[in-house]
């Protein structure tokens, strides 16, 4: 009930709670970093995790103003296992589109 009240206050007032960071622009990329696994990873979830979605709202003086428009961003978490437990490692980075390379070009 205390969810389904704080989205109708949020509403009522005009914020956007809890959709504040959507729109927000991450450029950084990152290959192969492993994470700390806190507790313990099922030994049946292995292989790879995949999620896409945009990661760029904005370039030069360009701003996309809806969800879908953005360039895409991929994500990426890989579990392996061993004798330790298992393995973890993160990567993200930018879809090397043919638009989004013309893009960084012209800027």
């Amino acid at each position: 009930a205390s969810c389904a009240a704080a989205a109708a206050a949020a509403t009522a007032n005009g914020s956007d709670y809890g959709f504040e960071g959507w729109f927000t622009t991450e450029l950084g990329a990152v290959r192969g970093r492993v994470l700390e696994v806190e507790g313990t990873v099922p030994p049946y979830v292995r292989g790879l995790f995949l999620q896409s979605g945009p990661g760029r709202f904005n370039m030069g003086d360009m701003r996309f103003g809806h969800a879908l428009d953005g360039f895409a961003k991929h994500l990426e978490l890989h579990f392996e296992g061993g004798e330790n437990g298992t393995r973890v490692t993160f990567s993200t980075d930018f879809l090397k589109s043919k638009f989004y390379e013309e893009s960084l070009r012209e800027n």
